[in-house]
C-alpha cells in the first residue's frame, strides 16, 4: 500500500488547520507585502506555528521561505535592502527561526546575510565571491536565535534529546554555510 508522501504547505491563506500529510511549511513572501512592508500575515502563520506544542514538534527544522516577484531581479535576496528589512522585522516580531528553519545552507545563508549588516564581497579566486559578516553581529543573531528557541522548548516542554537534536540539525545548516568560508556565509 503506498502512503502519501508528506506535502509542503504554503501559509497565507488563512487557513489554520494544517493536512496531517503535510511534510514541511513554506512561507511565500510576495513582493507586495516586502515592499510596503507588511508582516502581520506572516507573524500570524509563524504564531500558529510556535503556539501549538503539536506544530513546534511536528514542524521542527522543516519551515522555508521564499521571496516571490524577484526573479528578475539580479541581485541576491540578501543585496536587496527592502528584503533585508522585511526578514528583520519579521525576525523581530517572531525569533524562532532556529527551531523552524529547515536545515538547507543556502536558505540559512539567505537568513543570515540578511540579518547581519552587509559588507564588502571578498573575492576568494576563480571569480568566486564571498560575502562577509561582522562577527559580533553575527554572533549577536546566533545567540539570539538560540535564546528564543531555548524559550519556545521550555514553553513546550520538549524533552531534551528532542530540543539537542532540532539544535544540532540547525547547527549543522549554520555550520555549512560558514565552514569553507571563514568570510561568513555563502549567497
Amino acid at each position: 500500500m503506498n502512503q502519501p508522501h508528506p506535502q509542503p504547505f504554503v501559509l497565507g491563506s488563512g487557513l489554520h488547520d494544517v493536512p496531517a500529510d503535510v511534510g514541511g511549511i513554506c512561507l511565500v513572501f510576495d513582493r507586495e507585502e516586502v515592499a510596503n512592508p507588511r508582516i502581520g500575515r506572516c507573524v500570524d502563520d509563524l504564531m500558529y506555528l510556535s503556539n501549538s506544542t503539536e506544530h513546534c514538534q511536528r514542524f521542527a527544522n522543516s519551515v522555508v521561505f521564499v521571496f516571490d516577484g524577484y526573479n528578475d531581479d539580479p541581485r541576491e535576496v540578501h543585496e536587496i535592502p527592502e528584503c533585508r528589512a522585511f526578514l528583520a522585522t519579521l525576525n523581530a516580531h517572531w525569533p524562532y527561526w532556529m527551531h523552524f528553519l529547515a536545515p538547507i545552507p543556502d536558505l540559512w545563508a539567505t537568513f543570515l546575510l540578511c540579518l547581519t549588516p552587509p559588507a564588502p564581497p571578498v573575492d576568494i579566486g576563480e571569480g568566486k565571491f564571498a560575502r562577509r559578516y561582522d562577527p559580533g553581529a553575527f554572533k549577536g543573531l546566533l545567540l539570539a536565535q538560540l535564546h528564543a528557541m531555548n524559550n519556545l522548548h521550555q514553553l513546550h516542554a520538549l524533552d531534551v534529546p528532542t530540543r539537542q537534536r532540532i539544535f544540532q540539525t540547525a547547527m549543522s545548516a549554520v555550520d555549512a554555510t560558514t565552514m569553507d568560508h571563514p568570510e561568513g556565509p555563502q549567497p
